[in-house]
């Protein structure tokens, strides 16, 4: 995940990105959100946003690309929040 795009991913987006995956992949956004607290108060000087974007690509996307049965390198999560914030698939 580049700079450049952690710019442009706004604290909205990660409201926009539980969505998505409690809607596409039932997750529990409940408690997704709540480990996700728990991750951002163990790092007291990361901001919400790159603490988010780490958690989703440590966190999430190993469970993602086992749903889709995809290789677990796969960067399913940096292209759906890629997706959320520009409204197009990667090419």
């Amino acid at each position: 995940m580049n700079k450049a795009f952690e710019f442009e991913f706004q604290e909205y987006h990660i409201n926009k990105t539980w969505d998505l995956l409690e809607e596409k992949f039932s997750f529990n956004k409940k408690e997704w959100k709540k480990r996700f607290r728990d991750y951002l108060i163990k790092r007291p000087n990361t901001d919400e946003i790159g603490a988010f974007l780490k958690f989703g690509n440590q966190s999430i996307n190993p469970i993602l690309n086992e749903i889709l049965c995809r290789n677990i390198l796969y960067p399913t999560f940096n292209n759906l929040t890629q997706f959320i914030v520009t409204g197009k698939k990667q090419s």
